[in-house]
């Protein structure tokens, strides 16, 4: 099943929380921050997944999209671009 966008319902959730951010707490970086916000919570209890997990995979959502094609990730797995 996916969403009108093409992305399976899981990631299009994840972008939504992404997408209306919670003020001063940007960019999510704390998982406990991230545990405690609404969104997450009912995000984890539609999917039946532990609410932690969910905040992770937000996390983790939001360094990639900082990060992008040339981010800091990509120069720390391969020093020699980073030249």
């Amino acid at each position: 099943m996916t969403a009108k966008s093409g992305l399976p319902p899981y990631d299009a959730g994840i972008f939504f929380i992404l997408q209306i951010g919670n003020g001063k707490a940007w960019p999510p970086r704390e998982v406990s921050t991230v545990c405690a916000w609404r969104m997450t919570r009912m995000l984890a209890h539609m999917y039946g997944k532990p609410v932690r997990e969910v905040a992770r995979d937000i996390i983790d959502r939001a360094q990639l999209l900082e990060d992008g094609d040339h981010g800091k990730r990509q120069r720390q797995h391969n020093p020699d671009a980073a030249a």
